[in-house]
């Protein structure tokens, strides 16, 4: 049988079993006709039953195709083993190895495929069955055919390859081979993608010449997004940028656009894609550079190991870029944002990471102005801002975040109360925030970022007033302010309020106390003037903070059903007696 006969007959097969269903039914007429074609056809009409039997996975056939294996051509004989192979029967491994010994005695004409070829094929059912003994077959063929191999040829090299990691360089030549010199643009694309599969970036040099001079466009496309666009460095950078102004399709220019502004997106990149952009004559492509690549465009977050210092190094040569573009004027205005820049660095040395984060800041607010309000030749543009303002967002969120202040416990006293401690809840505190009341920093202590604690004694509450509790730096970075009150009389009452009492012996009772703070915030009530117990100890566990609201059962008190006990809260009282309601 001729080399073309197979080939085609061998694509014929791939191609209908890969879109069949597995099991497909046929009749018994059908398949009768089909053992007919194997017992009493001719090769060819033996070949073209056999890939039916294949292809609807008749394995009920098996016996009928080992029963006439050896009648048929070495061709025929290929596929007949193939398929028993994939019909599981039994001793395929011998019949294989056969084979091999069979294809020395056969008489082939110069149409006919040659022993070379059938003994590499043959080696798809040994290299299943774990047997790659004859793997050399596969080379010698190779080496008489290269760079012009079929997919076959392509899955033993790869087989081999996941077997015998010593025979990778030869097989990476012969891939690399086929991949630049094969007349058929899919094997091509298969060839390279094995190479990336199983070499990586030890190809990418091949695959971006590839994807440069490949001859067709969906090759290059394809090279360009699924192999060379894999890879973020410059390198890959630099050819992207050259390959944009070479190439002439229209979906590679947009593939090419998406991996720049997804992986790079410097002001160089986003103003070649924008100059591009009209000149497609591709409307579909062109409107989506224009839609989502472009309008849509902000300058891309670095990687998160990306030091502070680089990244201030990027924001000033964005900065100098967009001027050259005019995207930013004038010079006396660049020449302030450099100086903020340089400001940063000098204060981030110094370990002021709170100071820094302040330049950035007024950074960030004066491209904010410019855009805004442009004066003279000051300005920002769209382009600009699309660099110079979100760029400096990503710095603030590796620096230190500002102090924020969310509450404070108490927010309420009386005047020279018993000493107490104040908490400050909130965010991004750390161990050099301090706590500030009136205008004077106090001794803070640092729990956590979220909260911050200092003591306050009796001279701190001697005068009634609104004070102001804030939050800063060593550096002088402050929060937002909070009311502290203290107040001669509380404007509201904080009412003591018994629950119920349990009998826990012979007069013997637990009474459970709660409370009501009528005033908006937390209120701190010492346990010498205004929150006591009577009989002694004044001390019984109460609390001495309240939370603004009604509380039932906060704490439980012991006592003697031969004596009432009362807790005086802020001259409310609240009296337990034997007497009293019992606990459900």
């Amino acid at each position: 049988m001729s080399s073309n006969i197979f080939i085609q007959t061998t694509m014929i097969f791939l191609f209908v079993f890969s879109c069949s269903v597995v099991g497909q039914t046929i009749s018994p007429e059908q398949k009768q006709i089909l053992i007919d074609k194997i017992i009493n056809g001719d090769d060819n009409q033996a070949l073209e039953a056999i890939i039916e039997i294949r292809m609807k996975n008749l394995n009920d056939c098996a016996q009928v195709v080992f029963s006439n294996l050896w009648k048929h051509d070495p061709v025929v004989r290929l596929n007949f083993l193939k398929a028993l192979y994939e019909f599981e029967y039994p001793d395929i491994h011998n019949l294989a190895l056969a084979y091999i010994d069979s294809l020395r005695h056969y008489k082939y004409s110069e149409e006919d495929i040659s022993e070379t070829e059938l003994k590499s094929s043959i080696n798809t059912v040994l290299f299943n069955l774990n047997d790659f003994s004859k793997k050399q077959f596969v080379f010698d063929y190779i080496q008489t055919i290269s760079p012009d191999l079929n997919r076959e040829d392509i899955y033993l090299l790869e087989k081999i390859l996941e077997h015998y990691p010593s025979d990778s360089e030869i097989i990476k030549t012969i891939l690399i081979n086929t991949a630049c010199n094969s007349d058929d643009h899919l094997i091509r694309w298969i060839a390279i993608s094995v190479l990336d599969d199983h070499y990586g970036q030890q190809v990418l040099s091949v695959a971006m010449q590839l994807a440069a001079n490949d001859t067709v466009d969906t090759n290059r496309g394809l090279i360009i997004e699924e192999i060379v666009g894999r890879y973020n460095n410059s390198t890959v950078h630099s050819f992207l940028s050259t390959q944009l102004s070479r190439e002439t399709f229209g979906q590679n220019i947009n593939t090419i656009s998406e991996i720049l502004f997804s992986q790079y997106g410097t002001p160089t990149d986003y103003l070649s894609v924008k100059n591009i952009q009209p000149t497609l004559n591709d409307t579909l492509y062109k409107s989506y550079i224009k839609i989502v690549l472009l309008d849509d465009f902000h300058a891309i977050q670095p990687g998160s190991n990306t030091a502070v210092n680089i990244m201030l190094d990027t924001l000033n040569s964005y900065s100098q870029k967009c001027y050259a573009y005019t995207w930013l004027g004038d010079s006396n205005f660049l020449s302030q944002l450099l100086t903020l820049l340089d400001d940063t660095k000098t204060i981030l040395i110094s370990g002021d990471s709170l100071g820094a984060a302040l330049k950035i800041k007024q950074y960030q607010s004066s491209i904010v102005r410019a855009k805004k309000d442009s004066l003279a030749n000051r300005f920002v543009t769209e382009d600009g801002y699309k660099f110079l303002y979100y760029y400096p967002k990503y710095i603030l969120e590796r620096l230190p975040k500002l102090p924020t202040i969310g509450n404070i416990t108490p927010s309420i006293t009386t005047t020279k109360t018993k000493e107490f401690t104040l908490s400050v809840n909130g965010n991004s505190f750390t161990p050099i925030s301090v706590i500030y009341f009136s205008g004077a920093p106090r001794k803070t202590t640092f729990v956590s970022g979220t909260l911050l604690k200092t003591d306050f004694y009796k001279k701190d509450t001697e005068k009634e007033g609104v004070y102001k509790v804030w939050i800063a730096n060593d550096g002088g970075i402050a929060s937002d302010t909070l009311n502290f009150n203290i107040y001669k009389k509380l404007p509201m009452e904080v009412r003591p309020e018994l629950n119920c009492i349990d009998e826990i012996g012979k007069e013997k009772y637990r009474a459970w106390f709660g409370y009501e703070n009528k005033n908006d915030g937390s209120v701190w009530l010492d346990q010498e003037s205004e929150n006591k117990f009577d009989p002694a100890p004044q001390d019984r566990g109460q609390p001495t903070i309240f939370l603004p609201g009604k509380y039932d059962r906060v704490f439980s008190v012991e006592f003697e059903g031969n004596k009432k006990l009362m807790w005086k809260l802020d001259k409310e009282k609240a009296e337990a007696s034997k007497n009293s309601p019992r606990c459900n």
